[in-house]
């Protein structure tokens, strides 16, 4: 009886495990399709994708991207803590959120960097982005005022793409 309650544990993990992976890799290859409609700061020798202490979706994402370009910069991943300076990310994906990280998103040179997330939640504490799953599909909410104010130019397609908006703009 412990052996097949072993081996039932062992089938739920690995199953677990494999859609964890799963939805991870398909949010980086949703990041790249995003990033694709954003124009970033120019006049950096690579493009940037930082992961805030998240060490399963750097190695993801790190896979994910080897030897990838994007506009003709290369990418690169890095996994990075609260010591970081943010700014010289092009990308700030997170799943954990703190005060002290709420803190340096107030600093003006962020403002050029694309802010994601995991939860619609964290749009209302200033990120611009959230790759979240809904019905077995990744889905894209965005804070639409703070994509606004930030320094970033966005393509009209993607605010379409989005299944829900917050901070709604209104044209002029």
């Amino acid at each position: 009886m412990k052996f097949l309650i072993y081996i039932c544990l062992l089938v739920l993990f690995t199953t677990f495990s494999y859609a964890n992976e799963k939805e991870r890799t398909l949010k980086g290859v949703l990041l790249s399709r995003i990033s694709q409609l954003i124009t970033y700061r120019q006049g950096s020798e690579d493009f940037k994708i930082c992961i805030y202490k998240d060490k399963d979706m750097y190695k993801s994402l790190q896979g994910l991207y080897k030897g990838k370009k994007y506009k003709d910069l290369p990418i690169k991943v890095f996994n990075i803590g609260e010591k970081e300076e943010f700014y010289k990310c092009d990308i700030l994906y997170s799943e954990k959120i703190d005060k002290n990280l709420l803190q340096k998103f107030k600093h003006k040179e962020l403002s050029y960097t694309l802010l994601v997330s995991d939860s619609i939640d964290k749009l209302y504490d200033g990120f611009m982005l959230a790759l979240y799953l809904k019905e077995n599909k990744i889905k894209i909410a965005i804070n639409q005022k703070a994509l606004q104010k930030s320094q970033l130019n966005i393509n009209y397609r993607l605010i379409g793409a989005a299944s829900k908006i917050i901070n709604p703009v209104k044209e002029k």
